[in-house]
C-alpha cells in the first residue's frame, strides 16, 4: 500500500511538472497578485465589494492587471486555493491569479 502511495504521488508530481513552463493565453481580463498572501487578501477584499482597497493594493503595486488573450507560462498550481501561478511572456516576474482565468 505504501509502494502504491509513493507511486500515485510520483505521478502527480510529474503532471504538474509537466504544466508548469506550459504556454496558455488569459480567458479574461484579470488582477494578479505579486505574492500568495497578497491574492488573498485582494480576493478576501472583492469577496466583502472593498474596490477602494483593491484599488488601494494596484496603486501601492501589491496587484497588476493582465490582459485578456495576454500569453503567460504556467510556473506553478495551488488546488488549494484555486490559484495558479504565472509568468508573462518576455517578463522574468510570476504573479498569482485565480485557475478560472487560464486557458
Amino acid at each position: 500500500m505504501k509502494k502504491l502511495l509513493t507511486y500515485g504521488l510520483a505521478a502527480l508530481l510529474m503532471t504538474v511538472t509537466a504544466l508548469a513552463q506550459s504556454l496558455h493565453r488569459i480567458r479574461d481580463d484579470v488582477l494578479a497578485a505579486y505574492s500568495k498572501e497578497d491574492f488573498s487578501t485582494m480576493m478576501d477584499m472583492y469577496a466583502i465589494k472593498d474596490t477602494d482597497a483593491v484599488k488601494k493594493m494596484v496603486s501601492e503595486g501589491k496587484v497588476v492587471g493582465l490582459r485578456k488573450g495576454a500569453e503567460v507560462y504556467l510556473e506553478s498550481v495551488d488546488m488549494r486555493g484555486s490559484m495558479v501561478e504565472v509568468r508573462p511572456k518576455g517578463s522574468t516576474t510570476t504573479v498569482w491569479i485565480p485557475y478560472d482565468f487560464l486557458d
